[in-house]
């Protein structure tokens, strides 16, 4: 549309990357509520010593804190390719096709899966009184659970993608 690359891609190429970025924010959200916990609740393991001071809490936060991370870059690089393939089917070079726009879209919700496993390990390492009425982690578990539980999850999707990928070529020759 006007030659803006912007509107030069499939719709499926861009969707779920807002989704997948409101993903990563429950995460860093959910890892905000564990930090709470962490600097103010007691270990379960070591009686008398914070949770902050106990390794164990402190390695479920580093290892979210790294998948975080990483589905954030994931989203950006998302949006990247997204803007790249819409600037080369502008440009009249290379279609933006759905093998690609699909392709995109499932690392979406590749994003997605891994933000609910953070989610999932630190509500457990948070104890069962995270899962009472009206605490943060149980909100932000329910979020991620609605945004990884929806009908038209990739999951489903994917074997259809990957056919469309390896009908084009072969992956080998396309990187060439």
């Amino acid at each position: 549309m006007h030659g803006n690359p912007f509107f030069g891609g499939l719709f499926a190429g861009f969707a779920e990357g807002g989704l997948a970025a409101v993903g990563v924010g429950t995460g860093l959200a959910a890892l905000d509520e564990y930090e709470f916990m962490l600097r103010n609740r007691n270990s379960v393991h070591n009686p008398g010593l914070r949770r902050i001071d106990d390794r164990e809490f402190l390695r479920k936060f580093g290892m979210a804190l790294g998948k975080l991370e990483m589905a954030r870059g994931a989203v950006l690089y998302g949006a990247e390719m997204y803007l790249r393939n819409a600037e080369l089917s502008v440009a009249g070079i290379e279609p933006f096709d759905q093998a690609k726009a699909r392709t995109i879209d499932g690392a979406y919700h590749a994003v997605e899966n891994a933000v609910f496993e953070v989610i999932d390990d630190l509500a457990r390492a948070s104890s069962s009184t995270a899962f009472r009425k009206g605490q943060r982690m149980l909100r932000y578990y329910r979020d991620i659970l609605t945004l990884t539980s929806r009908g038209d999850f990739f999951e489903f999707r994917a074997a259809d993608v990957a056919k469309m990928v390896l009908d084009k070529a072969p992956l080998a020759q396309a990187a060439e």
